[in-house]
């Protein structure tokens, strides 16, 4: 009984770092951390919402306000997050069309089938 308690605790401790989560890489690959500064950059120019996914599994939503070479601030409802490029794994944005964009296309639609109804009718001398 002895000898498998030591066999057993011998193999916990050795192969515990075999299990552990390594975390985050301590040297981010250049072009990922170009590419999530670009998205930043992004977020900012056009003040989108981002979701905002870290090397560590967390998830947070808000609005980028202020960027710096190599971090940037994440705001929500007044409550801010500081993040390096290095730890986030991906910056992404809904691409649905804003409620105004819609609008302006539509009421240009109805006004160029309204003239062209008033044209073809020959309403409009011309």
């Amino acid at each position: 009984m002895k000898r498998l308690a030591s066999w057993v605790l011998i193999a916990a401790l050795t192969c515990s770092p075999l299990w552990a989560d390594a975390g985050p890489d301590p040297n981010p690959d250049p072009n990922h951390v170009a590419n999530i500064q670009k998205r930043v950059a992004d977020s900012i120019r056009h003040h989108r919402i981002v979701v905002v996914e870290t090397f560590d599994h967390r998830q947070l939503q808000g609005s980028v306000s202020e960027a710096q070479p190599d971090r940037f601030v994440l705001s929500n409802h007044g409550r801010s997050t500081t993040l390096t490029y290095a730890e986030v794994d991906k910056v992404t944005w809904s691409t649905h069309v804003p409620r105004e964009v819609w609008a302006l296309v539509g009421a240009a639609g109805i006004a160029a089938a309204l003239y062209g109804l008033v044209r073809l009718l020959g309403g409009l001398n011309g």
